[in-house]
């Protein structure tokens, strides 16, 4: 038996280019606003195109290709204030990207059962393909000479991986277990402003342990080892005040340990989980504004934390979700002055409650209401920890609509910070105004 299945995406979006508030000194926002309302859009074009094929061998053997080519182009207006003397004159940048990839994955999927243990084992090969480019221009005449000025080349990257992995998911009685490696390699061809390039190999391995089990009350244990293997787009300085340090970005890797506890009891629609987690992870990328200019750079980091949540979905049409997760990230390894430090951006405490009701019977049943609370707790603004960013609440609210007549049919409209609360918070030393209250109206239907 053969299953085929294609899928495609197309879609288009313009929002605001500028998100920034004119910064006077390091760690200190104004309420002067960059933006320029004649020169903000932010154009997104994108496209994604795959199909999925399974071919049955026999009852236990399924041969399975997928493939995915997508395209993505970007075309960024923004504009900011640099000082004169006592005065402020404005620029305006112009920012083009385009990133194209295609990956396909072939693999076998083999079940099989060795005396009372299950298994369901996947087996495979995957290529991926990434061009990138990007076209940067910075403009001190007027919007309209800047939108009108040709856009010249900046850097480009060309990155080939090829993966290798094994999969083998275990069931016996109540327990579970996974066990999972992979091999990859990654070769990246980068090309600088003056169309010079360089290459770079990376090789990694990464897996994963994992076991559970699960009770006939509904309360099922697990824990896991895994670590991971990422490769990066973009380039990143190892000091960000000397432009010779440039370079590639190194793939991310990390090692995760994690247990936990899940409880979701037959015959409801409630679900609980408690998880306790532990992150190493090496060349993570953040951003680094020390210079004055937005660069990258990478850092070790650590993270421990905790993460609760619970889900409830009741017959009489009310509906809950409430998550905790408190966290610390330290720095492992970065600039100086910054090791042992908590990454800046990056809050302890974060809590969210998000409750619905949808009228069940009677003339306005379809009417679906709903209210949300987010909270975030203090952080630091900066790597060396010597900004603090408040804590902040916010309250969001929705009105959905499921039309009688049309079913599939939903118009909705939501609002996101309904008491318009526009704090000062900064990440990496440049500091920005949390985002306004924002309408968003939306007609869908599901097939």
């Amino acid at each position: 038996m053969t299953r085929a299945t294609v899928l495609a995406e197309i879609s288009n979006s313009v929002t605001g280019g500028t998100a920034a508030f004119y910064n006077p000194a390091f760690g200190e926002v104004s309420d002067i606003y960059e933006g320029d309302p004649e020169y903000n859009d932010f154009k997104q074009d994108q496209w994604r195109l795959g199909y999925e094929v399974e071919h049955d061998l026999s009852d236990s053997v399924t041969l399975r290709q997928n493939f995915r080519a997508a395209k993505v182009d970007i075309d960024l207006q923004y504009s900011g204030h640099y000082p004169v003397g006592t005065d402020l004159a404005r620029y305006w940048g112009h920012y083009i990207e385009g990133i194209e990839t295609q990956v396909l994955d072939n693999g076998v999927r083999w079940n099989v059962d060795t005396g009372a243990v299950a298994h369901e084992i996947l087996a495979g090969v995957d290529a991926t393909r990434t061009d990138y480019d990007t076209y940067s221009y910075l403009g001190y005449v007027s919007a309209a000479e800047t939108a009108a000025a040709d856009v010249p080349f900046t850097s480009a990257q060309k990155s080939r991986q090829l993966g290798v992995y094994v999969h083998d998911q275990m069931r016996w009685g109540n327990w579970q277990a996974y066990a999972s490696v992979r091999w990859d390699r990654v070769e990246t061809t980068s090309t600088e402003v003056d169309h010079s390039t360089s290459q770079q190999t990376d090789t990694g391995q990464s897996g994963r342990l994992a076991l559970s089990y699960e009770w006939a009350n509904g309360v099922m244990a697990y824990g896991s080892v895994s670590t991971s293997f990422a490769p990066n787009i973009g380039f990143v300085y190892d000091d960000p005040a000397d432009d010779g340090t440039r370079r590639a970005t190194r793939p991310t890797q990390s090692t995760q340990r994690e247990i936990g506890v899940k409880y979701a009891p037959e015959a409801t629609n409630l679900l609980i989980s408690a998880a306790l987690f532990e992150i190493d992870q090496r060349d993570g990328v953040v951003l680094d504004v020390s210079t004055g200019e937005n660069r990258q750079r990478q850092l070790d980091l650590s993270s421990r934390g905790i993460e609760l949540e619970a889900q409830a979905n009741w017959d009489n049409g009310f509906g809950m979700i409430a998550s905790y997760a408190h966290q610390r990230v330290k720095i492992e390894k970065g600039a100086t002055g910054t090791q042992g430090k908590e990454l800046s951006g990056t809050p302890n405490d974060t809590l969210s409650l998000w409750g619905k009701y949808d009228i069940q019977s009677g003339p306005m049943a379809g009417l679906g209401l709903a209210a949300g609370l987010r909270y975030v707790s203090q952080s630091y603004g900066d790597d060396a920890n010597t900004i603090v960013n408040d804590a902040r609440s916010f309250v969001d609210l929705s009105i959905s609509y499921d039309v009688p007549q049309a079913p599939g049919i939903q118009m909705q409209l939501n609002v996101k910070n309904l008491f318009d609360l526009t704090k000062e918070t900064c990440t990496a030393g440049y500091c920005y105004r949390d985002e306004g209250r924002t309408r968003t109206a939306s007609l869908s239907r599901r097939f």
